[in-house]
Parts: C-alpha cells; structure tokens; sequence
C-alpha cells in the first residue's frame, strides 16, 4: 500500500481546529516527515516525545505532546 504523510504541528493557541491549518507539508516517506518535524523541534527548542517502538494509532503518530497545554505535533498517514 501507498501512503503520504502529513505533518501538523499544533502548539499555536490561535489553532482552533486542525482542518484549518494553512500550508500542511506532505512528504512522500515517513523518513522524510520526521526529520522536517525533528528540525522544527530544534529550531523551537522543544523535546521530541517519540519513542521508535510506537506505531500509528488510527493513522496518527504523535511525535510531541504536552497535554497541560494542548500543544501537539503529529504524523498523519493517508493511504492512497
């Protein structure tokens, strides 16, 4: 199967609801996607939550939370 990956990066508090992200970045590997959010996580100086053992729960992979918050960073996976 094929699939695409989308990031959404959820830590603004103007972000309301996720479909109403501007400008989602999608990536053709799942490789590719976690080195963008891993660049971003450094250029914010945030810590990465991941853990290489987890696997895409209902077709997310939550790479950074803080759930006091409601800040989220998360791979989306689309199969086309």
């Amino acid at each position: 199967m094929n699939y695409v990956y989308i990031n959404r990066v959820l830590i603004e508090p103007i972000t309301k609801n996720i479909l109403d992200i501007e400008k989602l970045k999608v990536f053709k590997t799942f490789e590719s996607a976690l080195a963008d959010i891993n660049e971003y996580l450094k250029l914010h100086k945030l810590n990465s939550t991941y853990d290489k053992h987890i696997e895409f729960k209902d077709e997310r992979l939550y790479v950074f939370q803080n759930f006091m918050d409601d800040q989220y960073i998360f791979i989306e996976r689309h199969s086309i």
